[in-house]
């Protein structure tokens, strides 16, 4: 099933045209977005921070990119990942992102605001129309966190809260930037 994605849209629109901007995707590596955002960025790194969510959120692969790649990063695509960690974890993982991005770099969240989620992260592929596909990976549903927007504010210390959308299928989506 795809969805509108008007946040992913905005920071889309805002990669420039002479491919200047490094990505750092936090979800599995799919082909069509490798290509869409391959072909608009200096470098595309993918850390597919979710791969076994089951074991436990680990923040390594995105801490072993310090300092080697700090304040390098434009955009960062975070999917759901904060629907599978622990306040916690999510602040361990803020603080990282804020490591990694330059000033005034665009971070995408998508937030679920319903009971449930699948027990397995869902892999988002980039559609031509501007939407989003969401495709569960494993059966099974458990607990949502279901952070409040006051709650996701609070969270993430260093950026800013640009744009927020209410999407009609239970999730919120958020495009914040990196403050100094």
């Amino acid at each position: 099933m795809s969805h509108a994605a008007p946040g992913l849209d905005l920071v889309l629109a805002a990669l420039p045209a002479d491919r200047s901007w490094r990505i750092l995707d936090l979800g599995p590596a799919v082909p069509d977005n490798v290509a869409l955002l391959g072909s608009r960025a200096a470098r595309l790194q993918i850390v597919d921070l979710l791969r076994d969510a089951a074991g436990g959120f680990n923040a390594w692969p995105v801490a072993g990119l310090v300092p080697a790649l700090a304040r390098s990063f434009d955009l960062v695509l975070a999917w759901d990942v904060l629907d599978y960690q622990s306040a916690e974890q999510a602040s361990r993982l803020v603080a990282i992102l804020g490591e990694l991005c330059r000033r005034g770099a665009l971070l995408h969240l998508l937030i679920t605001a319903v009971e449930t989620i699948p027990a397995a992260p869902c892999r988002y592929r980039i559609l031509a129309d501007g939407r989003v596909r969401r495709e569960v990976r494993a059966g099974g549903e458990m607990g949502a966190p279901n952070l409040k927007p006051a709650e996701v504010d609070k969270l993430l210390v260093g950026f800013r809260i640009e744009h927020a959308f209410v999407l009609s299928h239970g999730v919120r989506e958020y495009v914040a930037t990196r403050g100094a």
